[in-house]
């Protein structure tokens, strides 16, 4: 159904948009462990819903966060929300 699938997409837009906040204010603490958490649930949404992109950028963000490797976070952080808000453009009217 069309209206159902619709308002999947919106809760996951909805959803998404708070781990970004979540993984945004973790990165800015170098917390990795309140990143990789939000990032690893971005990552499971987005592969639900088979946008791929954003789910490989998610994953690249959560080997960086369970690597500990703080330097890289933030870069691979921007390609998530480049990636985020392709697909947004693409869903959303």
């Amino acid at each position: 159904d069309e209206e159902f699938f619709k308002s999947l997409l919106d809760i996951f837009v909805q959803h998404s948009r708070q781990q970004l906040e979540t993984i945004a204010v973790a990165i800015e603490k170098k917390d990795v462990e309140t990143t990789r958490k939000a990032v690893h649930s971005l990552k499971g949404g987005s592969a639900n819903l088979r946008a791929n992109p954003l789910a490989e950028a998610a994953r690249q963000l959560e080997d960086a966060a369970t690597e500990n490797n703080i330097e890289i976070l933030m870069d691979h952080f921007q390609q998530v929300e480049t990636e985020f808000n392709r697909l947004t453009a693409e869903i959303q009217p």
